[in-house]
């Protein structure tokens, strides 16, 4: 007698981890405030987002959408922290937020686009950024950036401290 054929197919528990119980957290006291976090968290969170953005640009086809200076403009900079944090709800966690979750986050992202460019900086007359530098002149430019501006300095300020205080201490808030 022959024996039974072998099962192609690999034993999928041996080949998928368990999936993680808890949903990611951000370890930012506020979620993702910029002006709350301190000078280091937020550098480190800028250059997380930073590789995120350039996937996105990658995945989405955003080259001509968001100027590569995109940090240093403050809306586009808090649309692109929306947007990210949302995809690492929805992309990073083990529990379902929706059954339309993924096509409703492309549909934001779809929706904020207008709001992902830079009209002042359509040439790059405004700053001294190339208009298309390559990865590693944009990389420089993030780190100078942090390193240099207000931004990468500011003492961790919450714009509404109090509120955050307050709903952090109350349970049922």
């Amino acid at each position: 007698m022959s024996e039974p054929p072998a099962d192609p197919l690999p034993d999928l528990d041996a080949v998928w981890p368990d999936p993680v119980d808890e949903p990611m957290e951000f370890s930012a006291p506020y979620g993702f405030v910029w002006a709350a976090m301190a000078p280091g968290e937020r550098y480190s969170r800028m250059r997380e987002l930073a590789q995120w953005v350039n996937w996105l640009v990658d995945a989405f086809e955003l080259h001509e959408h968001l100027p590569s200076c995109w940090y240093r403009h403050p809306s586009v900079l808090e649309h692109l922290t929306a947007l990210y944090a949302s995809w690492v709800r929805i992309y990073c966690s083990s529990t379902s937020s929706g059954d339309l979750a993924e096509a409703e986050w492309i549909s934001t992202l779809h929706a904020l686009e207008p709001y992902l460019r830079a009209p002042a900086c359509s040439d790059g007359a405004h700053h001294e950024t190339p208009a298309r530098p390559s990865k590693t002149e944009r990389d420089d430019d993030l780190e100078d950036f942090l390193a240099a501006s207000p931004f990468g300095a500011a003492e961790a300020k919450h714009p509404a401290e109090a509120e955050a205080a307050r709903r952090a201490s109350d349970p049922l808030l």
